[in-house]
């Protein structure tokens, strides 16, 4: 299992460990009902806290930074924003939960609500510099791919938390909106682009 340049296991570890501590018992209270089924199409393999897994990798064109969709019987669940991925299988944080998420559950990617899509492999990478209020300023402009409407996610460490949405762009800097707060957004927080096909 490999450590991240900090010496800590990334989200993809924390995972591995938290789901092989499932599979053993360890500690892990008994959910009443039924137990719930492998996923038959893309979906969710496990769930540990706010982590979890789904059967899509980097075959399927998943990339990290990615966003997608659970559900359940066609009802929203919760979005996943994914950390890790492997060549089939990837992991990530739940975020927007209105239930918890379990296996089986379905996953779909989500797209950038408007503005313009991003071409696949094309990304956006930077720090925030500034925060007032709801208002988030980063330090990549046109120079870097920048555009009005571009969605950013953003990250403390491997922690989601929030989106923005780009209003302004100048040639090394931008300033956008900052919405679905898990957190709030500070100075040296990174920021990538949410990949859309």
């Amino acid at each position: 299992m490999e450590a991240t340049t900090d010496g800590q296991l990334g989200i993809w570890g924390v995972l591995t460990l938290a789901l092989a501590a499932l599979a053993a018992g360890a500690g892990c209270a008994r959910q009443a009902g039924p137990i719930p089924t492998a996923p038959t199409g893309p979906g969710v393999t496990a769930v540990r806290g706010d982590l979890a897994s789904v059967n899509l990798g980097s075959a399927d064109g998943l990339r990290r930074g990615r966003r997608l969709r659970i559900h359940r019987d066609g009802e929203f669940v919760a979005h996943l924003v994914i950390e890790e991925v492997g060549e089939s299988s990837s992991a990530g944080l739940v975020v927007d939960a209105e239930r918890p998420p379990v296996r089986g559950d379905a996953v779909e990617p989500v797209r950038a609500a408007s503005g313009p899509a991003q071409s696949a492999g094309a990304s956006i990478r930077g720090e925030i510099t500034g925060v007032s209020d709801d208002v988030v300023g980063v330090n990549v402009g046109s120079g870097g791919g920048m555009k009005v409407g571009q969605v950013l996610l953003v990250y403390r460490g491997s922690n989601f938390v929030c989106n923005v949405r780009i209003a302004e762009v100048g040639a090394g800097s931008s300033a956008g909106v900052a919405y679905d707060k898990y957190r709030e957004p500070a100075v040296g927080d990174r920021v990538v682009s949410l990949e859309t096909k």
